[in-house]
């Protein structure tokens, strides 16, 4: 539990979100975007008209920035919230019908609370110890330029260091100044990214705010639900359909009982946004099984606090024993969640179209970096497979550079040369991870819905979110003016370790 000072840093505002909400005209605030139209739902049969509530801005922020994280924390918890109310209803929902709005109220302090999550827990009294890693950071590059590097993962540092052609320790630990002087001595950002990318390191190039970038998302979904075709009956006999549809009895409502209850899922995940989908699954009542392997480098500070609520199992689904193992568990899921690099599955037989032949009402919930949600999409899109994590698709999206530009401004006294003291500053928490996680539970309570409510249990359904378009989703949002997104207290104290708010450079 966070200590109990933490409240006392946030300036006075509406915490409440009374939704659904407009601001008055007369505010000059401009209206959110609705959610609805952000998820694409093709389903067997006409779709559920129940309209999703607008979000509220916030006009100040609760933590200091140029962005609106907050208000996206805000939405998509509520999102999460009123999905969880449409699935755990019982069969008399009139999936026609116009009904009312379920009311939700969602705290802009707890939700801003929620997006940092993994920092403000404590173990024996002490905050966590810092996952960030050693090399992570900006560096300085030969032409002038930056790049940005993810560290926390051991096999990501090996293959940096193999690419730099600096060493690495028996324990894969790489030394900073050694990556700094050849970043700068041999590399341009442009051309180190691309390596990198094409290999199994983590590095990007940092960008300015409407600097040509091939990742940049086209699609006007932030998330993409499918249904798969229900295979076509056997010629002399029924269809066999495995599986527990509909078996869950969750009530939203009294009973000691919760919604998600009885609903099984399979995770297989890495930090942090997936896991962030399936703790809310489980705190909603769902048998959450983590799937991970002996051989995965793991971050036991994040893990204590997204595998909440969680069951564990180690499966090599490398080795065939433990692939039909693996396959034996989807049989009876109702849920498979992974954020694998696209496609790495697939080659296990494990993909999407693998696990519908084995389950034919499975729910297929994909994460990615850059992943459009549209397969079609995809084929264009150059960065689609690359790995990728919060801090970096704020790097290469212009997101870092708006902010460190912004935070020049605010410190700056008037007639002085607007001058950042950084090139970059990243965003007060990992928006983007979190954001992308309420909303793939968004996803996945609603394939589940249409599965069993509007689909009458058939189907499998594919669900596809990713950190990039959660990022244009977040900018969509708006800034705030000038300096006063900067002029707030932080309510998450510095002792806590906030390394994820460092920009490291040479």
């Amino acid at each position: 539990m966070p200590p109990a000072n933490h409240n006392a840093s946030f300036s006075p505002q509406p915490l409440l979100f009374h939704l659904p909400l407009h601001h008055p005209p007369s505010l000059g605030i401009p209206q959110p975007p609705s959610l609805s139209p952000l998820i694409h739902i093709s389903p067997a049969r006409k779709p559920s008209k129940r309209p999703l509530p607008s979000i509220l801005l916030q006009t100040r922020p609760p933590r200091p920035g140029l962005h609106r994280p907050a208000t996206l924390a805000a939405a998509l918890l509520h999102s999460a919230r009123s999905h969880t109310q449409n699935s755990s209803s019982s069969s008399n929902i009139n999936v026609d019908s116009s009904s009312k709005v379920p009311t939700v109220t969602i705290s802009a302090r707890a939700a801003a609370l929620s997006f940092v999550s993994e920092r403000v827990y404590t173990l024996s009294s002490r905050p966590p110890p810092s996952s960030w890693g050693a090399i992570s950071g900006l560096y300085r590059a030969r032409d002038g330029g930056y790049v940005r590097i993810h560290g926390s993962f051991v096999n990501h540092r090996r293959a940096l260091a193999s690419i730099l052609g600096v060493p690495v320790s028996d324990s894969g630990e790489v030394n900073r100044e050694d990556v700094a002087r050849a970043i700068g001595d041999r590399w341009d950002a442009e051309e180190l990214e691309r390596v990198a990318l094409g290999g199994d390191a983590v590095v990007v190039k940092l960008r300015g705010p409407g600097e040509e970038w091939e990742g940049w998302p086209v699609s006007e979904k932030v998330i993409g639900v499918k249904r798969y075709a229900v295979p076509e009956e056997e010629e002399g006999g029924d269809l066999e359909i495995r599986g527990h549809f509909g078996r869950y009895t969750g009530s939203s409502v009294g009973g000691g009982r919760r919604p998600l209850q009885g609903l099984r899922v399979l995770e297989l995940s890495r930090v942090i946004a997936a896991p962030v989908a399936a703790r809310t699954l489980a705190a909603l009542g769902a048998d959450v099984l983590w799937v991970t392997a002996p051989h995965l480098p793991d971050l036991p500070a994040l893990d204590i606090d997204l595998g909440r609520g969680k069951r564990s199992i180690q499966l090599d689904f490398r080795q065939e024993e433990d692939r039909l193992k693996l396959l034996d568990l989807v049989r009876d899921a109702d849920v498979f969640l992974q954020s694998y690099r696209p496609g790495s599955l697939e080659k296990y037989g494990l993909g999407p179209k693998d696990l519908a032949a084995v389950n034919p009402g499975i729910v297929y919930a994909n994460l990615s970096a850059y992943a459009e949600p549209n397969d079609e999409l995809n084929q264009n899109n150059p960065w689609a497979t690359f790995r990728g994590f919060d801090s970096l698709v704020q790097t290469c999206s212009g997101m870092n550079v708006s902010e460190a530009e912004h935070f020049a401004a605010a410190s700056t006294s008037p007639g002085e040369k607007n001058v950042p003291s950084v090139p970059a500053r990243v965003l007060p928490c990992q928006a983007l991870d979190h954001g992308a996680g309420y909303l793939f539970a968004s996803g996945i309570l609603a394939a589940i819905y249409h599965r069993d409510f509007v689909s009458d249990g058939f189907g499998a359904y594919k669900v596809d979110v990713s950190l990039a378009g959660v990022m244009k989703y977040l900018q969509s949002l708006g800034q705030y003016d000038g300096a006063s997104g900067f002029q707030v207290a932080d309510p998450v104290p510095q002792q806590l370790g906030c390394d994820a708010e460092e920009t490291r450079q040479r």
